[in-house]
């Protein structure tokens, strides 16, 4: 359960990231 959890946080901070470089 904390695997998946970490792995959900992982993905949104990825996201954030990539958004970030597109500005």
């Amino acid at each position: 359960m904390k695997y998946k959890y970490s792995l959900k946080f992982f993905s949104y901070a990825l996201f954030g990231l990539l958004t970030a470089c597109d500005y």
